[in-house]
């Protein structure tokens, strides 16, 4: 079964449980990084229109490209500028925060290019992030895998999108050699989680099995990044195991408090703990 990030969030969307702040990436595979993660997120909005005014997708994607209030999506007309302050080239994104929705319970907020933003911009960014507006979220469509500052790149929750001519697959109860098999396919996602052999045999000894969960942790905590990197891979996880209903209501709950209880500055791998323990429910 293919990852499906696209129903997590739509589950997100209906519980309004999203996360304020998302950094999506293209799979290496993807012809068109661009075109790819437009599309994508495209057909997200579109799955979030069509589900909130009970109508079919064609209908919800035309209303998606004609653009809708709740749904903000500045368009560049030179892909190659920078973002410049002075030109006040996202001061519709800042006053779009300071406004609650009109129609959608949640609203969407979508950048392109972030790749262009400068560390001022970053910096007036972070304001936003650090109290992020009520039932917002916004998008970064990362096209080139950039290396954000570490004050935004925190905040986040990143996702590379797997492209549709992959053929990852996940059964419903693994034994570990598919389980190590399926994981090894994902390196390229998850290059600090997956791209140490030590990192491996745990994983997949954890994902196979459910246990060893306080030997991963104690290995993990020491990278940095590989909490971001493994909250991800839970989502993947769970998103392809079919049915399981109440354990993905509780993805989406648990992923929520990842984010959210970072302001209360505990440890990430104190918050990641409720995500982790999904894996043998």
């Amino acid at each position: 079964m293919k990852f499906n990030l696209k129903h997590v969030l739509l589950e997100g969307f209906k519980k309004s449980k999203l996360s304020p702040f998302y950094i999506i990436k293209p799979s290496p595979q993807a012809p068109s990084p661009r075109d790819f993660l437009e599309d994508w997120m495209s057909d997200f909005l579109s799955e979030v229109i069509s589900d909130k005014k009970s109508i079919d997708l064609k209908h919800a994607k035309e209303i998606v490209t004609q653009g809708h209030a709740d749904i903000l999506w500045p368009k560049r007309e030179d892909q190659n500028k920078n973002y410049n302050l002075k030109d006040g080239d996202l001061d519709e994104l800042f006053s779009f925060m300071e406004y609650g929705a009109l129609e959608l319970p949640w609203r969407f907020a979508i950048i392109e290019d972030p790749h262009k933003l400068s560390t001022t911009y970053l910096n007036k960014l972070l304001k936003t992030l650090e109290e992020p507006a009520k039932a917002t979220s916004i998008f970064f469509l990362d096209y080139n895998s950039t290396s954000f500052l570490d004050t935004i790149h925190s905040r986040a929750t990143e996702f590379t999108i797997t492209y549709e001519g992959e053929t990852q697959k996940w059964t419903a109860a693994p034994k570990e050699i598919e389980t190590n098999s399926w994981l090894a396919s994902r390196s390229e996602f998850y290059p600090i989680l997956l791209g140490q052999k030590d990192n491996l045999e745990l994983l997949t000894k954890f994902f196979g099995t459910g246990h060893g969960l306080g030997d991963l942790v104690e290995k993990l905590k020491y990278q940095g990044g590989a909490d971001r990197e493994l909250a991800g891979l839970v989502v993947e996880l769970e998103s392809d195991r079919p049915g399981r209903f109440k354990q993905k209501e509780r993805l989406c709950q648990e992923l929520k408090w990842f984010e959210e209880s970072k302001t209360f500055n505990n440890s990430s791998w104190e918050r990641i703990l409720g995500l982790l323990t999904i894996v043998d429910s």
